[in-house]
């Protein structure tokens, strides 16, 4: 916001928009979370709220983590394959720290 300000548009054409979804990523067969939070993507489609709550219920331990360098939590868990999946997506708590 302050870049385009800083270009000359006002404030008031200026529209600030917040997610309030998620992606849910499914990762390569055999993949386990990594140390790094991160596992190999071989799909990504994008969630809702709701969905991601519900998965929410069945995910693997430790079940939400948070991710401070973003302010976004997320979970493992798996689907009736057996197929590892990483769920990223916002909440009240994400997107008050990023309106702040």
């Amino acid at each position: 916001m302050e870049c385009y300000k800083s270009l000359g548009v006002p404030a008031s054409k200026l529209v600030l928009a917040y997610p309030w979804y998620g992606y849910d990523y499914t990762c390569s067969a055999g993949d386990s979370p990594g140390a790094d939070g991160f596992c190999h993507v071989t799909k990504a489609t994008q969630t809702s709220l709701p969905v991601a709550k519900k998965q929410l219920a069945t995910a693997e331990p430790p079940g939400r983590i948070w991710q401070a360098n973003s302010s976004t939590p997320h979970f493992y868990y798996r689907d009736v394959n057996k197929t590892l999946h990483r769920v990223d997506y916002d909440d009240s708590q994400s997107l008050i720290a990023k309106y702040k």
